[in-house]
This record gives C-alpha cells, structure tokens and sequence, in this order.
C-alpha cells in the first residue's frame, strides 16, 4: 500500500500536479451534496404528501408519506411508484374522489421535484442551477436515466479542472512576475 502510494505521489502527482487532489476533494463535496440534495427534496416530499394524504382522510397517511419519500429518492422509482397505483385501485374501488387525490398530490411532487431538483443540488455541488439543470438534461438524452446523476458530476468534475488550471496559471504568473 505503502508503495502504491509513493508511484502515485511521484508520478501521478508530478504530471496532474494538485489539480488531481483537488478534483477528488470536488467529487466528494459534489457526492455528499447529491446526497444532501436527495434528503431535501425527500422531505418535501413527505410533507406534500402528508398533508395531501391527510386532508383525502386516507388512511395510514403517516406511513404512506414516509414510505412514498423513501421510494421518491430512489433512482426509477418515484412517487408515481405508490401514487398511480393507489389512484387506480381507487379508481377501480369506486372512489373517484380518492383517485383525483392521488394525482394530484403526483402532481405536486412532481412540480415540486422539477422546480427545486436544479436549484438545490446546484447549491449542494457549487453549480449555477440552470448549468446544473443544463447538465441533467445533457447526461439524460446522452445516457439515459443515469446521466441525470452522471451529468452534474461531469460538470462538477469539469468545474474542478477549470478552476485548478486557472489557479495553476494564475500562480505561474505572479512567479513570472
């Protein structure tokens, strides 16, 4: 171990120079704002979905809010996940007013996630939010479904390099000076 570590002291480091670390340091602030970002948004969506629940008097509104925010944070999944379903059965129970419900508080989770996905994760990870929605919808029709994720990495990844090669310049030319 001990070994690997001086090649990658001499070697890696020489030719990327701290660029390198600092990349890394980005990639994990960027990773625990991702994560940061998903519990955010999955409060919002338990509070949403709590007070929809309640006010359709359905019944465990408690335990369905919390489940439906669990499985909201889950890539493919989402709260239609639970919502559209339930709204279904409820249809097909006879239920219409219970139906509408459902749909619309998918609506509002959805409205809520497509508004505030941008602008908290770009918070999170020190992206401009239309930069970080740009980055989304670029790693979506890239892809796929993973490049919503994947995207905003490569943008923070890209912000890093740029932000250490301006460093690395701006340091060269105060020595030049």
């Amino acid at each position: 171990r001990e070994g690997i570590h001086n090649i990658y002291e001499k070697y890696v480091l020489t030719l990327f120079g701290r660029g390198l670390e600092r990349t890394k340091q980005e990639l994990k602030t960027s990773l625990w704002g991702y994560i940061k970002t998903q519990l955010i948004l999955m409060i919002y969506t338990f509070a949403i979905t709590l007070v929809g629940l309640t006010i359709l008097h359905s019944p465990f509104a408690l335990l369905l809010a919390i489940i439906i925010a669990i499985i909201d944070a889950l890539p493919f999944f989402g709260s239609g996940f639970i919502l559209w379903p339930g709204a279904l059965i409820h249809l097909i129970l006879g239920d219409p007013k219970m139906a509408i419900g459902y749909l619309v508080i998918y609506g509002a989770v959805q409205i809520m996630r497509q508004i505030m996905q941008p602008k908290i994760l770009g918070t999170q990870i020190g992206l401009h939010p239309l930069l970080t929605l740009f980055a989304m919808y670029f790693g979506y029709r890239s892809i796929g479904f993973w490049g919503l994720i994947l995207g905003p990495v490569l943008a923070v990844l890209l912000k890093a390099y740029f932000q250490t090669r301006q460093k690395t310049h701006e340091v060269t030319e105060n020595i030049q000076k």
